[in-house]
């Protein structure tokens, strides 16, 4: 059994004996509980000041984010205007994703980025595009240019 495995084995048997301590004990000492007037009542009071509270210049900047339409939506279909990939190059570039700034493929249905390697490491990302991807082939030297595959509509 790995360190791992025993740690998560002793995170969850503390996890029941809490749970079973707090049962019992809720059991034995739910008849001695009395709620306190005061208390209750400035719970009452402060609930009632946070509901007619104004809000914040913050939070109503917030709110009206919330409302708010995305620049650019990152999961957006994108219409393929190029000519589907030929299927002579050992990389397939099927998808591209934009998030806060980052661009991200996915080549041979693995989610990549600039630098990172694909093709059991014989090609580098250099520069990724809505629609191409610039591999460096580490074995030759050169760069090749993988257009994304067209996707039939549905």
């Amino acid at each position: 059994m790995t360190r791992r495995e025993k740690t998560i084995l002793a995170v969850m048997g503390v996890a029941v004996l809490y749970g079973l301590y707090d049962t019992v004990a809720s059991r034995l000492s739910r008849s001695e509980i009395r709620l306190d007037p005061g208390l209750t009542s400035l719970c009452e009071r402060s609930i009632e000041t946070i509901h007619s509270s104004a809000l914040t210049p913050v939070e109503k900047h917030v709110l009206a984010a919330v409302d708010r339409e995305w620049a650019a939506n990152p999961l957006k279909q994108r219409a393929v205007t190029s000519a589907p990939a030929r299927r002579d190059s050992p990389v397939a570039y099927t998808g591209y994703i934009e998030a806060a700034g980052v661009r991200m493929a996915i080549v041979n249905g693995m989610e990549c980025a600039v630098g990172d390697k694909v093709a059991s490491g014989r090609y580098a990302v250099e520069r990724i595009e809505p629609d191409e991807v610039l591999l460096r082939d580490t074995l030759e030297s050169k760069q090749i240019t993988v257009r994304i595959e067209a996707q039939l509509a549905d």
